[in-house]
């Protein structure tokens, strides 16, 4: 029997598509106390040692975070943990992985993500708050806009999300190039450069999106030469985490007019704090990371979740396994 940790609500959510499953795996529920129940009977990790885990986005909420990591970082027999989450920064993930355990993460949120992104860029180029001045002005005045049509686009970070926002703009019919460690080819992509080459085509860049992983490698990939490269008119778009960008220097650009807007769902700290100076910034629209919050995330990520653990339990790969090369 495979001993899979659950977290009290995912189970409820899950219990009837985990039914199929009965004969093979027990279910050790975490209780909001940190505690640990099979059926009705509380249980310990000795009793009943985990073999495959998933890190829901419920263990985050209902601040169970410290009693799961401490259970999967110190279980020996774990061999597979799901991740709700597509970035895997947390020095946890790397820890586990080391220990050989199978890990994959999440494209559940990629859909919102990216519609997230063209609509934030949407709404920049189609100047929709001009537009409701002159509504509640009750001015019957046109206003002039810029198109996706023709734009160029960098995306850099060309996973799951990023495909999926080259994918979205490219029905636009934007040019889209994007960015990745190696060069390889992409449906979602015109041409895919290497972050080496990134400099060269910034210049020319309408938009820019940032979606790759925090690593060592990418941490103030955008520093001020960096972004001194962009063109005054340019969009910067982050979505991946708030160290890919050099925020002080992100403010200097921005005040100097060195690119035009900045669109910000992460932070180096998060919460942002009151006095930072992008809150109020008039060429910045931000989010408290929750670009990912569109209605079908959660419902995506229990399928994944169920997907892969019919694809483990039958010892299948997994649906979006972690490499060395994701961190």
């Amino acid at each position: 029997m495979i001993n899979l940790l659950l977290s009290e609500s995912s189970y409820n959510d899950m219990a009837a598509d985990l039914a199929i499953h009965q004969q093979r795996v027990t279910i050790v529920r975490l209780q909001a106390d940190g505690s640990l129940k099979v059926n009705d009977d509380t249980v310990s990790a000795a009793q009943y040692p985990i073999h495959a885990t998933w890190f829901s986005l419920d263990i985050i909420k209902n601040k169970q975070f410290g009693p799961f990591i401490k259970l999967v970082t110190s279980a020996p027999d774990l061999q597979w943990m799901q991740s709700v989450t597509a970035g895997l920064d947390a020095p946890f993930f790397k820890q586990i992985f080391d220990q050989g355990v199978r890990l994959s993460n999440s494209d559940a949120q990629a859909p919102a993500i990216a519609e997230y992104v063209v609509a934030a860029v949407l709404s920049h180029y189609q100047n929709f708050a001009e537009r409701a001045r002159h509504q509640a002005n009750a001015e019957w005045q046109d206003t002039h806009f810029q198109e996706i049509h023709g734009s160029r686009w960098l995306i850099v970070g060309l996973g799951n999300i990023g495909q999926r926002v080259g994918q979205i703009a490219r029905g636009f019919e934007a040019q889209v190039t994007g960015v990745k460690r190696a060069q390889a080819q992409s449906p979602h992509a015109d041409q895919v450069i290497t972050y080496s080459e990134m400099a060269e085509h910034l210049p020319q860049a309408d938009v820019v999106v940032l979606a790759c992983a925090l690593t060592e490698q990418t941490r103030h990939l955008f520093d001020a030469k960096m972004l001194r490269l962009m063109k005054p008119t340019s969009v910067l778009v982050n979505i991946a985490r708030g160290g890919v960008v050099d925020e002080p220097a992100l403010i200097q650009v921005l005040d100097e007019g060195l690119i035009d807007h900045a669109v910000l769902d992460v932070f180096e700290v998060e919460p942002l704090p009151a006095d930072s100076p992008l809150w109020h910034h008039p060429r910045v629209m931000l989010t408290p990371h929750s670009s990912n919050r569109g209605e079908g995330t959660g419902h995506r990520g229990q399928l994944l979740f169920l997907a892969n653990l019919a694809a483990f339990l039958d010892n299948k790969p997994l649906k979006n396994a972690v490499t060395e090369n994701s961190f």
